[in-house]
């Protein structure tokens, strides 16, 4: 009998040796995903500032940073462009009025018939 009660005794150290094992494996798992996830929200902002760099979110402001003569360049072309986009905004307007205009006059020749 006291070959079973060895043999039992092996067995429960086997078994809280294989338990052992499997917690301390889940705990480096968990380690290990942590791990993998701060790094890869640490990459991907990192890739966000890189891009929002790229396309100038971080600059400074344009007017402020101007040399003087490129800005009496930009003041003489104004003018001349400005006068070009009203022109063209002015057309829409009065092809938008005669456009609204129609409905209306559809409307009140249905009312008097």
């Amino acid at each position: 009998m006291s070959s079973n009660k060895g043999k039992s005794r092996q067995r429960e150290l086997a078994r809280a040796k294989y338990e052992r094992q499997l917690a301390r494996r889940a705990a480096s798992q968990r380690r290990r995903r942590r791990l993998w996830a701060s790094l890869s929200v640490l990459a991907l902002l990192l890739v966000g500032a890189g891009a929002a760099w790229l396309f100038g979110v971080f600059g400074s402001d344009d007017s402020q940073s101007k040399p003087k003569s490129e800005e009496s360049s930009e003041t003489q072309q104004e003018p001349s462009q400005e006068a070009g986009s009203e022109s063209d905004s002015e057309s829409v307007d009065s092809s938008e009025k005669q456009d609204s205009e129609e409905p209306s006059n559809a409307e009140s020749s249905d009312e008097s018939q």
